[in-house]
């Protein structure tokens, strides 16, 4: 690795702040450096209203917000990508790469197998799991890299030491999960020029697609081909009724995730309501209200799962749930209302 004493000083931290969705890190860090973008608030609402559960191979199903943008199609940012195979086929010093990129004020988002590095305490020289790891600094004196992920179970920022971020993306372990087909690097910049601009009909669509059910990825086939899956409110019923069936505790942390998921649905709804008063596109600050109630007893829920977790107490597992279908009811009353407001 080049010398960079001589260049400027020997540390470097693009800005990241606390993204409003934490549940998945794909999203939370795309959240936490577009935060300051003049379309944000258009973007991360318009863009997070829908929800879908899709069934894995094995017939269990997920929950995770409708995706067509995540991962490969960031509209406010411009990416650039290089496999893992061309990363290793050039020979790539992925400690220079990354530290380059930082200087040009990219951010950079890798694959690494997780047993290499300490900070992934559940896998580290345990279990070969590659994850997706987003790096947006660095120090030359510590010889490590500022980095955000979920390190053990709740995401944050860890200081990554280079020869670790190194061994970790060479592992000679295969990578089993494609992660929506990525597999190397990803250089991401903030576009300050594009443009995400609000329009009512299409704010409408999305909400009826979540209220209604819509099979919304029907609609974004030149993005991704279609695939089986709920949605809307379908979706939510779907994930509460798969977490009430569960009873594999290696399944318990992901049910944990899935609530979480949830909770930041409703917390994007809150922030996009907010957004639509604010602006002057509805006039009812009841509604804003009634979201705000929602979010609110969604993160009650979610506590109230992570107490059975730590008691194995079938009650709090049982409040939690019925909390979510309370949720539900409330949700079928409460978006016609605002669909209404908005028409």
């Amino acid at each position: 690795m080049r010398s960079k004493e001589m260049d400027h000083d020997v540390w470097k931290k693009l800005k990241v702040s606390e993204p409003l969705i934490t549940s998945l890190p794909k999203h939370a860090n795309l959240m936490s450096i577009l935060a300051d973008h003049r379309c944000f608030a258009e973007w991360a609402f318009l863009n997070h209203s829908q929800l879908s559960f899709v069934p894995d191979a094995k017939g269990v199903g997920w929950l995770d917000f409708h995706k067509p943008h995540s991962r490969h199609h960031y509209r406010l940012t411009r990416t650039e990508y290089w496999s893992r195979e061309t990363a290793m086929a050039n020979r790539l010093d992925i400690v220079d790469f990354l530290t380059n990129a930082i200087d040009q004020d990219r951010y950079a988002y890798l694959m690494l197998d997780t047993y290499c590095i300490p900070a992934y305490k559940m896998n580290y020289q345990t279990y070969h799991i590659y994850h997706d790891c987003f790096i947006h600094g660095y120090d030359l004196r510590n010889k490590t890299f500022y980095a955000s992920d979920f390190f053990n179970v709740s995401y944050g920022q860890e200081s990554l030491p280079f020869e670790q971020v190194k061994s970790a993306f060479y592992s000679a372990h295969p990578m089993d999960d494609p992660f929506d087909g990525f597999t190397g690097v990803q250089l991401i910049r903030v576009n300050e020029a594009e443009t995400f601009v609000y329009d009512r009909d299409y704010c409408i669509e999305r909400l009826k697609d979540y209220a209604e059910s819509r099979r919304t990825n029907d609609r974004f086939r030149f993005f991704e081909e279609t695939y089986e899956a709920l949605f809307g409110l379908a979706a939510c019923e779907a994930q509460i009724d798969e977490i009430e069936r569960n009873r594999s505790q290696d399944h318990a942390l992901t049910c944990l995730k899935a609530l979480h998921i949830l909770y930041d649905h409703k917390r994007i709804m809150s922030f996009g309501v907010g957004y639509l008063l604010q602006n002057g596109h509805i006039r009812s600050p009841l509604l804003l209200r009634e979201f705000s109630e929602i979010e609110k007893a969604a993160h009650g829920a979610r506590q109230q799962y992570m107490k059975f977790l730590m008691t194995t107490d079938e009650q709090r597992k049982r409040q939690a749930l019925d909390a979510h279908r309370e949720i539900l009811l409330l949700e079928k009353n409460v978006y016609p209302r605002l669909i209404a407001e908005l028409g």
